[in-house]
């Protein structure tokens, strides 16, 4: 930031940072119950139901908790407001340069279903979502992320530059309205259907936001 954290550092605020999975670990999706996706923002959620029942113990209140995100992050917290497992942790959101509305924020399952099969093949691995699983939990981990990097390679070759094509293999997803699903209905579908939860939300575009594949 151009204006640095010095306003901030003035005020009572206490910051709490956390970390979750991504790509093909966070966000993988088979489009059915075997592998339903979103790992990376159940993560988040779980992180938050932390914070919210732990924040008092670091002089934090559990009532004013404000959830804040950049870019993949700022539609992290736009999903948390429509999420019935995380919207009761959060008071306020900020999304910085990005929300749950933006082409690339999720897929729609049918898409979803198509980066898997792909990502199958080139792990050589069986199609059907239960061998498929079964066949992963063979493999090493890094091997797993080695092959999403090939994916992107593949992906740029035939359709965007590498450092977007990494970004958008593997995202979140909608899914079927069972428990534990974390989003249920497009972002569209949940403000007509009155699922967002009415808490004062920023959302910005941030200077230059996308360039940063040119630079």
């Amino acid at each position: 930031s151009e204006r640095g954290p010095a306003y901030l550092l003035d005020q009572d605020v206490l910051l709490v940072t956390l970390n979750y999975r991504v790509g093909v670990i966070g966000f993988l999706s088979t489009g059915d119950d075997v592998i339903p996706g979103n790992n990376g923002l159940k993560d988040q959620s779980l992180a938050l139901k932390w914070v919210y029942e732990n924040v008092e113990g670091f002089g934090g209140d559990p009532k004013r908790i404000t959830l804040m995100g950049h870019s993949s992050g700022a539609a992290s917290a736009h999903f948390h407001m429509m999420s019935d497992m995380s919207k009761k942790y959060i008071n306020n959101a900020i999304s910085l340069s990005g929300n749950g509305f933006n082409f690339w924020a999720f897929f729609p399952n049918y898409h979803a279903e198509s980066q898997t099969q792909k990502f199958a093949k080139l792990v050589n691995c069986p199609l059907e979502s239960r061998a498929f699983l079964s066949c992963l939990t063979q493999m090493d981990p890094v091997s797993i992320v080695r092959a999403q990097r090939e994916m992107a390679v593949w992906k740029a070759s035939n359709q965007l530059p590498i450092i977007y094509a990494s970004a958008f293999i593997f995202v979140p997803v909608i899914e079927a309205n069972k428990t534990g699903s974390f989003i249920v209905e497009t972002p569209e579908e949940a403000y007509r259907h009155g699922h967002v939860k009415e808490i004062p939300w920023i959302t910005t575009m941030t200077q230059d936001e996308g360039n940063f594949a040119g630079a």
